[in-house]
């Protein structure tokens, strides 16, 4: 169930129009074409993808308060980076860190007995 963009009345998700004022959610009568509504004195096309690369082929665009190909603008977040560390604490976690750990070790014993 959603609601109506115009009266909140709760309608089902496969009606055509709303059954109290009669708004149209669905485009051409179509089930499957839901019609994508703007908020309040804003407009669909300023956050919209296909606006965004501009691909958009609507001739309302970029004033369009309905539409049928809307896409909800995606913004990717900005990955943290960390300082890199001299010794990453996940290096002894693994049976190869102690090996190699266990190697230099043994290496540089070797080594100040030779000499």
């Amino acid at each position: 169930m959603s609601a109506c963009p115009c009266c909140q009345t709760r309608v089902s998700s496969v009606a055509l129009a709303c059954p109290n004022c009669c708004t149209p959610l669905k485009a051409f009568g179509h089930p499957g074409m839901t019609i994508h509504r703007a908020p309040d004195s804003e407009f669909l096309c300023d956050r919209c993808a296909y606006h965004g690369d501009d691909t958009c082929t609507f001739e309302k665009r970029p004033h369009a308060l309905t539409c049928t190909i809307y896409q909800k603008l995606l913004v990717p977040e900005t990955p943290i980076r960390e300082e890199p560390r001299l010794f990453p604490s996940h290096w002894l976690t693994y049976p190869l860190g102690y090996t190699l750990l266990s190697f230099l070790l043994g290496l540089s014993l070797i080594l100040t007995l030779i000499r």
